[in-house]
């Protein structure tokens, strides 16, 4: 069992560092947008699709109601349902 978390592991590395330059860029953009570290983390946790982050982030920083931006980051994701 060991053996194959790691082997695993070892295999999902390239897929882990092509994701370094996507949360590099989330990150930069939370900053920009005056969200704060632990939310942005917060987000990057809670919402697993990086199309519907830079949204959030963007609509945050445009001052939408919350009611909207939840509806439009979950009309984001309905993407994912078909």
């Amino acid at each position: 069992m060991k053996h194959a978390f790691s082997r695993g592991l070892l295999d999902s590395l390239s897929i882990g560092l092509g994701y370094v330059p996507v949360a590099i860029s989330f990150g930069l953009a939370a900053v920009y947008a005056d969200i704060s570290p632990w939310v942005a983390v917060l987000v990057s946790v809670l919402v697993y699709a990086g199309a519907s982050q830079f949204i959030l982030v963007s609509l945050v920083a445009s001052g939408s109601a919350a009611l909207s931006i939840v509806g439009i980051v979950l009309l984001m994701n309905l993407r994912h349902f078909f």
